[in-house]
């Protein structure tokens, strides 16, 4: 999470892409997703990464 935040304070972007259904899980219950999005398609996460 630390280089998720140092990244967005640079204007960067991060988010992680087709995590399986049982790490997603994990992710979820951890909060990870308000830090980092998840994204199933390629297509999302790679609008969001070039908007």
């Amino acid at each position: 999470m630390i280089n998720a935040k140092s990244i967005a304070t640079r204007g960067g972007k991060i988010v992680l892409l087709s995590p399986s259904p049982e790490v997603k899980s994990v992710l979820e219950i951890t909060g990870i997703p308000a830090i980092i999005p998840i994204y199933d398609g390629y297509e999302s996460a790679e609008a969001v990464l070039l908007a």
